[in-house]
């Protein structure tokens, strides 16, 4: 086996992070040479080994002469990023987890002959317990996710679950979510209650568990329900599966791999847009559509488990941990180095402007120097992350000023100063602000700033530093 260098996020809870610890614990498990790299953006060490798999988000890939690229990629909504489609096309071959996903990369401008299905691989630990759960217990609902998006559907959730079982305590709800999330959602629900909302029997659970921890929740649940807008593979739900729990999941996404009507009970949905602002955590999607499950059809759903219908059992084999590494043995033994050198070549960055509807217009940057050119020169800067250095930059490089930069704290950034909302010199006082931070945190910054300076909420973000090399 050819020595490999993994390059992802840390592992963690979540499902990038879950799924570099599985590869890297495989691989070492089955004898493979490989190094891993944390995806770290600042400091970087180019790979020794030939072959560089690279998983996470497209636009902080570097590529080098002389490798391999690997690109392993997942996205949840119908189509791709322009920026990402154009990285991924430079990769030697791209790995999704689903077929749902060869269709979707596809359609936002992938080479189709560049990508391949490699799926995660579930855990053997997940497993039926040895001892049934008792019919006379409490009957629960089990969710596990991370971050408290809109993409997850649990506030539809939290509204089926609340208006079938408002008082029934022989029915549970239990969330295995980040603690930040668990917060969150116990003030939702505190809200509700306060407000004279019955809400039922929920349960949030907001510590990082263990791999022990997560078998013995699934083992200790009797449904496991997520109404997700959309999944690259829904990585839970095959946990779920593997540990003999029939499953409630939307019928569209990555989890239609394994999931169908007779071994899971598949939501109803429709394709919509992706809204905003209330997804702008999801900010890669801006532009595309995913699934909105049927609220009522949900109901339905939660009321049918309490009769433990009968369901086929789901194919695990193609998920093993062999399966999926024979898959892996099998491409790294094809694929070779590009005949050409490759060339250099700096990609254009994702840029997208919401006006005061939060109506999202992609642009690209001659474009938005001609929409910002016409209106305004003196231009400050919202953030002093990555992408509003990245944004900087570029309104410099344009001509345009940029006489210093807003944050929470104050300080300098890029030899200018920066000042918080409450310190806002006002001499000068620029044109407008860009608000290049977090975009979740957008409807926030346009609200802290309302009265003190006309804010554009601006997504921009570019291919990291270091130019890609293109076959």
């Amino acid at each position: 086996m050819r020595p490999i260098c993994f390059r992802s996020y840390r592992p963690g809870f979540s499902g990038y992070g879950y799924g570099t610890n599985e590869f890297l614990n495989a691989f070492k498990r089955r004898g493979w040479r490989c190094s891993f790299q944390p995806d770290a953006l600042e400091k970087y060490t180019p790979c020794k080994e030939e072959i560089v798999i690279h998983s996470g988000f497209p636009h902080f890939f570097r590529m080098e002469p002389g490798k391999i690229h690997i690109g392993r990629v997942m996205l949840e909504s119908d189509s791709l990023p322009r920026l990402w489609a154009e990285v991924l096309n430079t990769m030697d071959e791209v790995w999704v987890a689903s077929a749902f996903n060869i269709k979707t990369f596809a359609a936002g401008g992938v080479d189709p002959k560049k990508l391949v299905v490699v799926p995660d691989m579930v855990d053997s630990r997940f497993a039926p317990p040895k001892k049934a759960k008792s019919d006379g217990k409490v009957f629960r609902f089990l969710s596990v996710f991370m971050d408290l998006s809109l993409r997850k559907g649990w506030e539809v959730m939290l509204h089926a679950f609340a208006t079938q079982f408002p008082e029934n305590k022989n029915v549970e709800w239990v969330v295995q979510c980040a603690p930040e999330s668990a917060k969150k959602l116990n003030a939702v629900i505190r809200t509700l209650k306060k407000r004279g909302h019955a809400t039922g029997n929920i349960k949030v659970l907001g510590r990082t568990p263990t791999m022990e921890q997560l078998v013995k929740l699934y083992q200790s649940s009797d449904c496991y329900v997520l109404p997700t807008r959309g999944e690259g593979f829904g990585r839970p739900y095959l946990e779920a599966a593997a540990s003999g729990l029939p499953v409630i999941a939307t019928g569209w996404s990555g989890q239609t791999d394994f999931l169908n009507d007779a071994n899971s009970r598949l939501l109803k949905y429709k394709l919509v847009d992706v809204p905003a602002p209330d997804a702008l955590d999801c900010y890669f999607l801006a532009g595309q559509k995913w699934a909105e499950p049927s609220h009522d059809d949900l109901g339905k759903a939660l009321v049918e488990m309490l009769k433990r219908p009968k369901l086929a059992a789901v194919g695990l084999t193609p998920f093993t941990q062999n399966k999926v590494l024979e898959i892996i043995e099998d491409r790294i033994a094809k694929i070779k180095l590009p005949r050409k050198p490759r060339k250099r070549k700096k990609l254009a960055p994702q840029i997208i402007v919401y006006d005061d509807q939060w109506r999202a217009q992609q642009l690209g940057p001659k474009e938005l120097g001609q929409k910002l050119r016409g209106v305004w020169r003196d231009i400050a800067v919202c953030g002093t992350g990555r992408n509003a250095g990245q944004l900087a930059r570029f309104l410099l490089g344009e001509g345009f000023s940029v006489p210093y930069f807003v944050d929470r704290a104050a300080g300098r950034f890029m030899d200018k100063r920066v000042f918080t909302p409450e310190t806002l010199p006002k001499i000068p006082k620029p044109d407008v602000a860009l608000i290049s931070t977090f975009p979740a945190s957008f409807p926030e910054w346009k609200e802290l700033l309302r009265g003190k300076l006309h804010t554009v909420p601006v997504i921009f973000y570019e291919q990291t530093d270091q130019p890609l090399f293109i076959t």
